[in-house]
């Protein structure tokens, strides 16, 4: 069983067994409960930061260097 399908099985209102019980039994790490999600990526970022490296690379191959 992979460890998505395990953390899927996890009952955060469970009042008899703790989170920390739950992931003990099927051997998941707690820090990927608490985790959040990541976020989707839809190549806006990377395509803002090739801009910025474009940009600071133009600045310091002229005359921005002072």
């Amino acid at each position: 069983m992979s460890t998505p399908d395990r953390r899927a099985m996890l009952e955060r209102g469970n009042p008899t067994l703790s989170i920390r019980g739950q992931c003990r039994l099927p051997g998941i790490a707690r820090s990927g409960v608490y985790r959040p999600a990541p976020a989707n990526d839809d190549g806006d970022d990377a395509a803002l930061m090739r801009r910025i490296d474009a940009l600071f690379m133009a600045c310091r191959s002229s005359a921005c260097d002072g």
